[in-house]
């Protein structure tokens, strides 16, 4: 982790926003594991312990997953950076260039809209597994969720920077796509978040 934070803090361009937000999630679907975990192995959990069990276990593969897409991204944005970097002298070279960059622009989208899609993801997992955590541990249920939420906020922003405002007719479909995901993702964030946090709140103040 020490040296993950000393590469962002770097005057390197990577690893940036969306490899944060992957570990963010990351961490978010670490908590939501924890709290599976403790509420699966409870002794008066029978009845919620498949339950508790499928959250865990989901929540162990994004967790996995998150950490390796915090490593996609940090590269698709190099290589981003590499074919602008490309040589554009010539006509051949120029239109090599712009095709790097079209390649290039795209893997640097679906990275870190992958990474929204798992952190908005595991804030319907806290919402679920908030309905069954006991008291001890539903702060860390709010704390994921929170992170989820910030997680996949700033992902979303990586996506937003990395969409061309006047696309390629070969990538105009992707980009359509790709922005309606977006907006789909970001739709009643903050409301199911609210609603958590509001939950967790009257757990704790009983």
């Amino acid at each position: 982790m020490r040296q993950f934070l000393d590469a962002v803090a770097s005057s390197e361009p990577t690893p940036g926003g969306g490899a944060v937000a992957a570990v963010a999630a990351a961490s978010a679907a670490a908590l939501v594991a924890m709290v599976a975990r403790i509420t699966e192995g409870r002794d008066d959990a029978a009845a919620i312990a498949p339950q508790a069990a499928r959250l865990r276990s989901d929540a162990d593969g994004l967790c996995r997953s998150l950490q390796d897409a915090a490593l996609e991204d940090a590269e698709s944005f190099a290589e981003y950076m590499a074919a602008l970097r490309m040589p554009r002298d010539s006509d051949e070279q120029r239109a090599a260039r712009r095709e790097a960059r079209r390649i290039a622009a795209r893997r640097a989208t679906t990275a870190p809209l992958g990474v929204a899609r798992d952190a908005r993801r595991l804030v319907d997992m806290a919402a679920e597994l908030a309905t069954l955590a006991n008291a001890h541990v539903v702060s860390d249920v709010a704390a994921a969720a929170q992170l989820a939420r910030a997680a996949t906020t700033a992902a979303l922003v990586t996506v937003r920077v990395n969409l061309p405002a006047k696309p390629s007719a070969a990538d105009e479909q992707f980009y359509v796509d790709a922005r309606a995901q977006a907006a789909k993702l970001a739709a009643n964030l903050d409301e199911i978040v609210g609603d958590i946090q509001a939950s967790v709140e009257k757990t704790i103040d009983v």
